[in-house]
């Protein structure tokens, strides 16, 4: 089994879709635990506040696989794929660890670049593993943040934790 780390987002009725969100999860991957969820303004855009979150779980699937999984479920939940990188969303489901694999591609970056510069990856990544050792750069999750915070105290003072029952809707 390998374990994954998977970066959670939401601003179109986030809670609604986190819960089904959750429910999909747990139909296809085993031993999920959640980070709590965060709310944190939009960033490089005008829209509603996201909630983000991040689940850590085991799966037997492939890397192509567990891309097609994760496209899937976005799909499901209403995902509108737009040019615009940065757009409103019911779901973005980001992969940021696939055991310690590091892959850089056309196609995909891992481990996730926005681990080591984004707050509202990096806090629930350190809820979850803050001794873990990021693959590339060889320190700690939390000390990743704690760099995070020097260069930016904001960006971790912004994100406040919401409580949101993920159980079915």
């Amino acid at each position: 089994m390998t374990q994954i780390y998977l970066s959670i987002g939401s601003n179109i009725e986030p809670e609604l879709h986190f819960k089904r969100c959750a429910s999909m999860l747990e139909a296809q991957f085993e031993k999920l635990q959640w980070s709590p969820l965060y709310r944190s303004e939009a960033v490089g855009m005008v829209g509603d506040d996201f909630l983000n979150a991040v689940v850590s779980a085991q799966t037997a699937l492939s890397l192509e696989q567990l891309g097609n999984t994760l496209n899937t479920i976005e799909t499901d939940l209403g995902r509108v794929r737009s040019a615009n990188k940065f757009s409103s969303r019911t779901m973005d489901i980001d992969l940021l660890l696939y055991d310690d694999l590091v892959v850089n591609s056309s196609r995909i970056n891992l481990p996730r670049d926005e681990i080591v510069n984004t707050a509202h990856v990096l806090v629930p990544l350190v809820d979850l593993i803050p001794n873990a050792v990021h693959p590339v750069v060889g320190k700690t999750y939390k000390s990743l943040l704690a760099e995070l915070a020097d260069k930016n105290p904001t960006a971790i003072s912004d994100l406040t934790v919401v409580s949101v029952s993920l159980s079915s809707p």
